[in-house]
């Protein structure tokens, strides 16, 4: 008897540490600073534009409160600042889609997007490969080839309605264990804190305005990367490319 309750007590001690790691994420604040304080910067049509490679383990935990760059992705925040006369009163935009990573070796890569990076960070590694559905969406995202955000998002729900911590019930509804019920709020709050530092599709900038955002890369070895980031300004002249050097 004493056995037994001192095995139920062990039993739900290991489920509160589990549901205590599973909820747990700390949302950290990233307050950028001005664009000409930073290593990496360029200036061209009246704008100023800055990189800060979010390439090491300190770095990213500081920022996400967990190291992203050991599965490979790479966030890199851009702060951009409209120094043409306030007179002028002529808007500059910058599309996310023009962004290009471009290693010094050759290989290029386009943006990866937040729902896509916390996808990966919160579902199990040894699920992703058991997944293949799931796998083959994140390789075709991260290789630039598109495919559609929700069909990650469904294939991840397939393969947690199928763990081991799901049950089906004496009427044969499936009923997920608090567990799964607490992972998923939790993979829920990262995704919605990695959207929400995200560098908006389409950004506008007036003169004397500055604003800022993570774009994200899925690369071999972010800690180790050499290379540029390539993007474009749309002004009233014309397109202006802008290349600032990222380097570790």
């Amino acid at each position: 008897m004493l056995f037994r309750q001192s095995f139920r007590l062990l039993a739900i001690l290991a489920i509160s540490i589990g549901l205590g790691c599973a909820t747990k994420h700390t949302i950290r604040t990233v307050t950028p600073g001005a664009p000409d304080s930073y290593a990496h910067q360029v200036t061209g049509a009246g704008v100023i534009a800055a990189a800060d490679p979010f390439s090491t383990s300190e770095k990213s935990r500081s920022a996400f409160s967990m190291d992203v760059t050991q599965m490979g992705y790479f966030p890199i925040l851009l702060v951009l600042e409209d120094r043409n006369e306030s007179s002028s009163g002529v808007m500059r935009s910058i599309g996310k889609s023009s962004f290009r990573l471009i290693d010094s070796n050759g290989p290029e890569y386009s943006p990866v997007s937040g729902t896509m990076m916390a996808t990966a960070m919160t579902t199990p590694h040894k699920r992703i490969d058991d997944n293949r559905h799931l796998k083959r969406r994140l390789d075709k995202i991260a290789a630039g080839e598109g495919g559609d955000q929700l069909d990650v998002i469904r294939a991840n729900f397939d393969s947690e309605v199928k763990d081991n911590d799901s049950r089906k019930s004496d009427f044969g509804k499936i009923t997920i264990s608090p567990l799964v019920k607490s992972r998923r709020e939790r993979a829920k709050l990262i995704r919605q804190d990695f959207q929400s530092k995200e560098l908006l599709d389409a950004v506008f900038l007036r003169p004397g305005e500055q604003t800022s955002g993570f774009v994200y890369f899925k690369i071999p070895n972010p800690r180790q990367f050499h290379g540029r980031l390539e993007f474009v300004v749309n002004t009233p002249q014309g397109e202006h490319r802008f290349s600032i050097p990222i380097e570790p």
